[in-house]
């Protein structure tokens, strides 16, 4: 898509995908970056085929216009444990994902020379190693009784979103999913990662604690994070 998008743009002075107001190479030449990141859409995560030659064109791009930035990869996680991916056939679990797009990440990190963020290998045993593992509270059938605007209980130990209502066309409201997305659990988590992984520093500086996250919980986190980055083997040693 990212590709498909700076092709178009090259061809349409006007075209401006991001935000309607840059380009790709609007946005690479805006700052003296320090640090672009890269990552694989997660519906493709898993499957390593599917990196290139997209991942080869934009690297190039990136090189081309900030030469001066390190590039980055940032490893996805996998999906919340009742995600319809897992019933299909094609990946059996949630381990099976992770280890799939951890194959794949490092395989292109690997080529192309570039440090990993290891935010899915944080998430990862974060789920393993939590006191309260994940566990739902509701059924199939719990969701299809469901009337506007009552949500299903959040289940315990999540990292990632659940339901919400969105109004349709004709202003009924159709209960939906993100079975995805980090929660936000999930996102101080990854923040964790990325200060200690890019910074360089230890989680336990960091003072800050989102409201509606507890503070023995937020601990778990940044500690999560910290161990994270201690224990993934870098495949490529960056620059």
């Amino acid at each position: 898509r990212h590709w498909n998008e700076l092709k178009k743009a090259e061809s349409d002075a006007a075209y401006k995908p991001y935000q309607k107001r840059y380009d790709l190479t609007e946005l690479l030449t805006l700052d003296q970056w320090d640090i672009v990141t890269m990552q694989q859409a997660s519906p493709l995560s898993y499957q390593s085929n599917s990196y290139q030659p997209w991942f080869s064109n934009i690297y190039s791009h990136v090189r081309r216009h900030a030469p001066q930035a390190e590039i980055v990869i940032q490893m996805t996680w996998s999906y919340r444990a009742d995600h319809s991916l897992f019933t299909k056939g094609d990946v059996k679990d949630q381990n099976d994902m992770f280890e799939r797009l951890s194959n794949a990440y490092s395989e292109v990190a690997r080529e192309y020379n570039c440090r990993i963020i290891p935010t899915g290998l944080a998430v990862q045993r974060a789920r393993a190693e939590q006191p309260v593992k994940f566990k739902l509270h509701h059924t199939q059938a719990d969701l299809a009784a469901l009337m506007y605007p009552k949500l299903p209980p959040e289940p315990d130990g999540s990292f990632i979103k659940g339901y919400s209502w969105k109004k349709e066309k004709d202003d009924a409201w159709k209960l939906t999913s993100d079975l995805i997305h980090l929660n936000r659990r999930g996102e101080y988590l990854q923040a964790c990662v990325w200060f200690a992984m890019l910074f360089g520093k230890r989680t336990s500086e960091i003072s800050f604690v989102p409201s509606g996250l507890a503070e023995d919980d937020a601990q778990f986190l940044r500690e999560s994070a910290q161990c994270a980055v201690d224990n993934f083997k870098q495949v490529a040693s960056g620059k």
